[in-house]
């Protein structure tokens, strides 16, 4: 009974050492799932983290394009003024260059007309001394 006594407890040491020996295995991986664990979470925290900082980035890259389209909307309808206004300009040029020539034309009209009324003029002086000078001949015949 002391023998048998002796040989229960050397294989409960046996066994405990073997269930000891499980424990810390189990512990040592528990401890490494534990470390993978909190690299997992660590990765996960990275991650996140830099989702919002390229959520962030996004957001203003679409403020930046949608400022940038306004702007060039703006610089558009700035053109088409320039270019109503320069269209105006030219038809305004148009009507001055149509008017000066108009003017020139009228000009050109007005001394042609009055060389032809001072020509008249110079005749009509030329009859009336003639008729002057043929009366006076004829008072002299009469009288």
């Amino acid at each position: 009974t002391a023998r048998r006594l002796a040989e229960e407890r050397e294989q409960f040491r046996s066994e405990a050492d073997q269930l000891l020996a499980t424990e810390a295995m189990q512990l040592v991986m528990i401890s490494q799932r534990a470390e993978e664990l909190q690299a997992c979470r660590e990765e996960v925290e990275r991650l996140k983290s830099q989702g919002v900082e390229q959520s962030t980035l996004a957001r203003r890259q679409s403020q930046e394009i949608r400022h940038q389209k306004q702007e060039i909307e703006e610089l558009r309808g700035e053109v088409l003024r320039k270019e109503a206004a320069a269209a105006r300009l030219q038809e305004a040029r148009t009507g001055l260059v149509l008017s000066e020539n108009q003017r020139q034309f009228l000009l050109e009209q007005r001394r042609a007309s009055s060389k032809g009324l001072n020509a008249l003029h110079t005749q009509l002086e030329s009859h009336i001394l003639r008729l002057q000078k043929h009366s006076d001949e004829l008072r002299g015949e009469l009288g």
